[in-house]
Formats: structure tokens, sequence, C-alpha cells
């Protein structure tokens, strides 16, 4: 198996279809699997999946738990079932936008040996459309990134965006499960075995809406996450980075203290 898509969601009755359609409509010269794990919605969500893998039962895999697991548990068992070579992330909520995404960036993981991570600009736009859309990255991205890069920047992966090599992490470390930005770790765990590639070119969009779990949170509750986070990436990684990670802890520190008036 080239692929496993990992398809991640609850409560996306509302945008599940689009999420699967944007993966069965690729077009490869290789076989890839949709493996999706459905975190006991409250909603229909799991109701439309189960139709989508009658119709498809070759394709997609439902990995359907009895009980709610969390939304990382929920990610590490389903990408932990993935079976390809490589992984591309999905969420319910968000949908591939080119039928050659896929494919372009095997492609590009093919050629590219010293790269563990590839990934793309994607549309972000607000479901309400009280914002206009914008493009992620805002500003482009060099073609090549190192772990470096990720951790000084901060999260410049789209989750939609991200394909990369399976099997580089045998196991999440237990404080994994208690973070709410669990791509962003994922993808600095990976980085530790290569490099970074961008593909200039928009094929996937992100929608913000008031169901999303990071992006409806409170500023404050998003800066001290994000501390938080770091805090425990410096421990794993031996404060190898430690300067690195220092220096994006007190920027996201002094945003949050501008935003709630304690600068003048």
């Amino acid at each position: 198996m080239k692929l496993s898509v990992c398809l991640i969601t609850y409560n996306h009755g509302r945008f599940i279809a689009q999420a699967l359609e944007s993966a069965l409509a690729q077009e490869t010269n290789f076989e890839f699997e949709i493996v999706v794990g459905e975190d006991c919605s409250a909603d229909h969500t799991r109701q439309i999946l189960v139709e989508y893998q009658q119709r498809y039962p070759g394709k997609i895999r439902l990995m359907l738990p009895e009980k709610n697991l969390g939304a990382n548990r929920n990610f590490a068992r389903t990408l932990q079932a993935c079976r390809g070579q490589y992984i591309a992330l999905l969420e319910g909520d968000d949908y591939w936008t080119a039928p050659t995404k896929l494919q372009e960036q095997v492609d590009f993981l093919d050629s590219h040996e010293e790269c563990a991570i590839c990934f793309h600009a994607v549309r972000v736009f607000h479901e309400d459309g009280s914002v206009a859309p914008r493009l992620s990255p805002r500003f482009g991205h060099k073609k090549i990134s190192t772990i470096e890069d990720l951790l000084g920047l901060g999260n410049f992966i789209p989750t939609c965006a991200a394909v990369f090599r399976n099997g580089l992490i045998s196991e999440f470390p237990d404080w994994f499960y208690t973070l709410r930005i669990a791509d962003f770790s994922l993808h600095v765990l990976n980085a530790q075995y290569g490099k970074i590639g961008y593909i200039n070119k928009v094929m996937g969009a992100y929608r913000i809406h008031s169901g999303g779990t990071f992006s409806a949170a409170s500023t404050s509750g998003n800066a001290h996450e994000v501390v938080r986070t770091y805090d425990y990436l410096n421990s794993y990684l031996d404060y190898k980075y430690d300067r690195t990670i220092k220096a994006i802890q007190s920027y996201w520190l002094a945003v949050d203290y501008y935003r709630k008036g304690k600068f003048t």
C-alpha cells in the first residue's frame, strides 16, 4: 500500500461528505486507502460514514470505537491503523481542492529522500464569512525546511496539507494525549527524522467554524496551550533547541499580554 489517508472526525455531519468526496476524487497511479477514525459523534457523522463504506468497501476502512476516546487518542489510534508507506492527514471538516494533490506529494517524497514531510498551501476560510479568506502559509514558504524552522516559526503546516513517511514514530509519549494541538507535535516528532518539503500550490481548504477545537478556543487559552506544548517538546528533544523554543514561547506570552491590555 503506497499511501493511507488518515481522516479523523467528530460531529462533522455537515462536512464529512465533502471531505470524503475530496479524498475519493484523488487521481493517482498507486493504491491508497482511507482510514477513518470516528469518535462517537453525537450527530449523524457515523451514519454517513457507514453508508460511504458500504459504497466503497475496498477503499474506506472505519475505526468505530464503542465509546469516545478523545481527539488525540482517536488520532493516534487511526494513525496506527494506517498501512501505507505514506500518510496523508485530513480532518472531517476540511477538504482537498486538487485531484492531483496526493500524487504530487508522493512524487515529491519519492524524489526527496531527505524529507520526512511534505506540505502545500491551503485556503483558510471562516464558515460564517465573517473574515475574508486567506492563504496558509500567508506569504509562501521556502522549498525545504528543518525541525528548527518548524519550532522557531510555529506550525506552518496546515493539517490537511501534510503527507509524511509512515513508521517514523513507534509510539507517542504520554503527554501527547493531553495536548490540544496534536498535529504540530506530530510534525515535530516526524521532523526529527528528515526535512520538510513545500509545494507552492493551493490544494486544500481549511475551515474555521464554531465547532472546531483549537480555532474556536480563546486567544489566551491558545497562547498558554502553545507554551505548554513547547515545554513538552523541549524536554522530549533533550533541550537541543532550547534557545529557539524559549524565544517562540516568549513571543506567544508577549502577544497574550498585549491582547489583554497589560502593555501600554
